[in-house]
């Protein structure tokens, strides 16, 4: 066991760069990851951490904002249920994603947009199957996901096929317009500010015509891109 799990550790300290497209992945992070990978890899934290009561509670917060815009015919209140940083891994204790996602089913959100971070370190298949399992069992009519920075620096392509396949619509430096009766409404999502390769200009455009504009990033650096734009 000791003997495999050094293993581990110098296969990812060694490793050039992550798989990923993400940028700034320093080599301070590398030996940070490759310490939790040979600490934490087997899950026992996680499993752990499922059994200290109270810690896999999930609260709901609750925001009602007079945002749509007036049109001719009546239309009920637009609920959007947002999530992020499930960090499918050897952290996070499985019960509590079993409560979060119990929650977000309970809202049956009209639209669920996902905001990244939805693995910590590899993403292997087995993660990318249960982040779809998840998404999937969701009761919305819409849902939209944008990618974090720990998404970018693993195999994103395994969490974007996950996403897809369980109904999501990926909204990188892209926008998507809602169903009728909201069909005025537009989600604008951009690349990860800090990792990605953000273009505001190219999902405002594709934004045009809205009436309301929701824009989606992972990180608050995020905010300067899209204030005054609407």
């Amino acid at each position: 066991m000791i003997r495999s799990r050094v293993a581990s550790f110098v296969s990812h300290l060694v490793k050039p760069k992550p798989p990923g497209r993400g940028r700034n992945f320093s080599r301070k992070r590398v030996l940070g990851e490759s310490i939790a990978h040979a600490v934490y890899g087997s899950g026992w934290a996680a499993r752990a951490w499922g059994r200290v009561p109270g810690r896999t509670t999930v609260d709901v917060v609750r925001h009602e904002l007079a945002l749509l815009p007036p049109r001719g015919e009546a239309r009920t209140p637009l609920r959007v249920a947002f999530a992020s940083d499930f960090h499918i891994g050897p952290l996070t204790a499985p019960a509590l994603l079993d409560n979060a996602f119990a929650r977000l089913s309970e809202l049956r959100p009209d639209v669920l947009v996902l905001g990244g971070d939805y693995v910590y370190m590899e993403a292997t298949a087995a993660m990318a199957r249960e982040l779809e399992a998840r998404v999937a069992a969701v009761p919305a009519k819409t849902k939209l996901a944008i990618l974090g920075n720990h998404d970018l620096w693993t195999h994103h392509d395994r969490i974007e096929d996950a996403l897809r396949r369980a109904g999501a619509t990926l909204l990188i430096n892209d926008a998507a317009f809602l169903p009728a009766p909201f069909d005025d409404v537009a989600f604008v999502g951009i690349d990860d500010v800090w990792t990605g390769h953000p273009d505001i200009e190219r999902a405002l455009a594709a934004a045009a015509g809205a009436t309301l504009r929701l824009g989606v990033a992972h990180s608050p650096e995020a905010v300067p891109l899209m204030v005054n734009r609407g």
